[in-house]
């Protein structure tokens, strides 16, 4: 993990990053934890692991990997429907507008996911 820590001020000092924070975990427990970088743009405090910050559109990404964990398990198959996995998605409906009383219009799509 060392290899770590001499990475992320390499990124902070250089202004490629403000800040960085990186953890990594096994089926074992956390392996590695640490930060680099300032806490924000104006500020002398040190960024550290602990810090509270805003994660922002990472939920796509979160999702891809666990996913892809789940392939490399042999959990799931890419090639399946998502019904598969998840039944009750056979049953869904998606909205197609509204009726005159302002009322949800819902209809089953063409394709299942």
């Amino acid at each position: 993990m060392k290899k770590i820590d001499d990475l992320l001020p390499q990124y902070t000092e250089n202004g490629d990053l403000p800040s960085a924070i990186a953890g990594v975990a096994n089926a074992q427990g956390v392996l590695y934890v640490g930060a680099a970088g300032k806490r924000s743009l104006n500020e002398t405090q040190s960024m550290s692991a602990d810090a509270i910050i805003a994660i922002a559109s990472m939920t796509k990404a979160v999702t891809t990997v666990a996913s892809l964990q789940l392939v490399e398990m042999g959990a799931i198959n890419l090639d399946e429907p998502s019904s598969t996995y998840l039944p009750q998605l056979k049953e869904l409906k998606v909205l197609s507008g509204f009726d005159s009383n302002n009322k949800p219009r819902l209809i089953t799509p063409n394709t299942i996911p």
